[in-house]
């Protein structure tokens, strides 16, 4: 799939809210197999299903030589989010992205 940021939260907001697929499906698509070791993230059928202090989230996320992507929604918030950077070196960049998602949700007057 090609595609860009903005594209993904259009998409991820009729995915997930019931616009592309037919509430027995995306149950289905969300049926994330259960917790191993207690890992926040649960994989469900082409989707991961995420705790943290942000909240539930659904998304997936994609890599290629020299580029990362990574969309993710907030059912709670009805929130969607996707970025994508140049680089393929992961290090912690989730974790900085979670921060930059935080000041969103937060700008957005929608964090906890």
């Amino acid at each position: 799939m090609v595609s860009n940021p903005q594209d993904l939260v259009v998409w991820a907001k009729a995915l997930y809210e019931e616009k592309a697929l037919e509430k027995p499906y995306l149950n289905e698509l969300l049926a994330a197999a259960p917790n191993e070791g207690g890992k926040p993230k649960r994989y469900g059928l082409g989707v991961y299903v995420t705790q943290s202090d942000l909240g539930t989230s659904f998304g997936h996320g994609g890599w290629s030589v020299g580029y990362l992507t990574h969309m993710v929604y907030f059912p709670a918030e009805r929130v969607a989010v996707a970025f994508q950077v140049n680089t393929d070196m992961r290090d912690d960049l989730l974790g900085d992205i979670n921060l930059l998602i935080r000041d969103v949700l937060q700008s957005a007057g929608k964090a906890r």
